[in-house]
Formats: C-alpha cells, sequence, structure tokens
C-alpha cells in the first residue's frame, strides 16, 4: 500500500473511532466508556442515538475502524483485508458473545489473576458482567467489517 493510501485508511479509521465516541458522549449515561472521562459527556439526549440505531452504531464504528487500521498496518501483505476484516468480525463476536449472562459469570470466573493489575485489562471482567449481549450489535459488527473489506478491496483495485 502507497504511504498516501495509509494514512487516508487511519485518518478515515480515527474520524470512525471519534464518532463512536460521540455517540457515547451525547447519547449515553456518563461513565458508559471506559476511556472517556465521565466530565466529558453531555448526554444531550439525541432522540435517535437511543433507539436501536444508536445502541449498535458504536459496533459498527469500532469494527470498520479497527479493521480499515490493521489493514493498513499490514499492508501489503496480499491477505491483509481479508485477515484484518476477519480477526476483528472474530474479535468482536467473542466479546458481544462473551457479554451474555452464563458465559460471562463463567468467563469472569476463569480470568487469569494478572488481568487485575493491567491496565484496560482490569476493566474485562466489569465490561463482561454489567454488558448485556444484543444481537444486533452482532450484526453491525459484521456489517462493519463487510464494509471495510468492500473498501479496501475497492482500494486495491484502483
Amino acid at each position: 500500500m502507497q504511504h498516501r493510501s495509509y494514512w487516508s485508511l487511519m485518518l478515515f479509521a480515527g474520524l470512525c473511532l471519534v464518532a463512536g465516541a460521540l455517540v457515547y458522549l451525547v447519547g449515553r449515561p456518563a461513565g458508559s466508556a471506559y476511556l472517556l472521562p465521565v466530565g466529558w459527556y453531555r448526554s444531550a439526549g439525541v432522540s435517535w442515538l437511543s433507539g436501536a440505531l444508536g445502541q449498535s452504531l458504536p459496533s459498527f464504528l469500532h469494527a470498520l475502524a479497527f479493521s480499515l487500521a490493521t489493514a493498513a498496518c499490514l499492508s501489503p501483505w496480499r491477505y491483509a483485508a481479508s485477515a484484518s476484516c476477519g480477526l476483528w468480525l472474530l474479535v468482536g463476536s467473542v466479546f458481544e458473545i462473551a457479554q451474555a449472562n452464563a458465559v460471562a459469570t463463567v468467563v469472569t470466573t476463569r480470568l487469569p489473576a494478572f488481568f487485575a493489575d493491567w491496565p484496560v485489562l482490569d476493566h474485562v471482567a466489569a465490561y463482561l458482567l454489567n454488558g448485556r449481549m444484543d444481537p444486533m450489535d452482532l450484526v453491525f459488527t459484521a456489517a462493519g467489517c463487510g464494509l471495510a473489506w468492500v473498501v479496501l478491496h475497492r482500494r486495491a483495485r484502483s
């Protein structure tokens, strides 16, 4: 992948992540996302963000952004698009399914003790136990990875 193409994919991925963060900041209760400071939340009550679209939009944007960014980093490997989209589909699906009550309980009891000492990993148990498995998040994750795959293949042909 050319240098310019790499940066354009990374820029677009970054914009997708910012858009996903904005969904949390204006449409969700304070503290909904681990990496976003509580003081930044505005909970503006944007009506479409409280519906089904707003609930699953971050899953779409996260999958799209990380698939594009990973493919950009793996370029010029021939299978970068398929590998990155497949990886993020798997990661997103595993974390979504792991939020199901029965699964979350089993998984959190088996987490290694060192998770408690590492930033980000220290919140995995809380994420699984306090989250809820939503089939629409699985659909939106697949759609984000699918769109990323289409974008990457179209760019490769041009």
